[in-house]
């Protein structure tokens, strides 16, 4: 599970991105992978803004915290080998996901009834 909530915001990271360089490009007509983009980001805010944040968070924590006494510790071995490798990973993780938390909560929150913002909501 570690190893997919990480991919998955690494994944969403190289989206944003793609999704920054094709709106700030000089062509504003809209292609089939642009919406694509536009749509894969909007169920994943979907997601860590409804139920997904605390599972995402719950197991970039448990790599970040070093237990012996539990099972997967014990066999990790704290602060070498393949520990290291999970914590140097979940670190930048974590900070994707609060990133995209805080910037997916913003688009909720909209004074405006009538808002143009795809998540907005009074």
């Amino acid at each position: 599970m570690l190893y997919g909530v990480i991919g998955l915001q690494f994944l969403m990271v190289i989206l944003f991105v793609l999704s920054l360089f094709r709106a700030h490009g000089k062509s504003k007509k809209s292609t089939l992978f642009s919406s694509y983009y536009i749509k894969i980001m909007s169920i994943y805010g979907i997601l860590i803004n409804t139920a997904g944040f605390i599972p995402f968070f719950n197991i970039l924590a448990a790599a970040l915290y070093c237990n012996t006494s539990s099972k997967t510790g014990a066999n990790l071995g704290c602060y070498s080998g393949l520990y290291l490798l999970h914590f140097s990973l979940a670190i930048p993780a974590m900070i994707i996901l609060l990133f995209f938390t805080f910037l997916f909560m913003r688009f909720y929150i909209e004074l405006n009834p009538n808002s143009s913002l795809p998540f907005a909501q009074p």
